[in-house]
């Protein structure tokens, strides 16, 4: 599978990712009119990817790889969270 086609399917998927644990954070927050939650959701991706490949690129693979050996404790506190809970405390 050609890489292109592969890093489209991982956006993808991620952002199906974020839907599911957007909740609080986009879909139930006024301060997110209901017309913008994809868009919110697209941002929230794009974060995430970033955020990836700067850990990447900074060398800071232990503490990536933490994010995802931490099984249940990685479910509470998800990568949406983590990026928009000072945003939901500042409301």
């Amino acid at each position: 599978m050609d890489t292109g086609i592969k890093n489209l399917i991982m956006l993808e998927n991620l952002q199906n990712l974020v839907r599911q644990h957007a909740g609080d954070a986009i879909i139930n927050n006024p301060a997110i009119p209901d017309e913008r939650n994809e868009e919110a959701v697209a941002d929230a991706s794009s974060s995430i990817v970033s955020g990836l490949k700067t850990a990447v690129a900074n060398g800071n693979t232990d503490s990536l790889l933490g994010l995802f050996n931490n099984g249940a404790n990685a479910a509470a506190t998800s990568p949406v969270d983590i990026i928009f809970r000072p945003a939901l405390c500042r409301t």
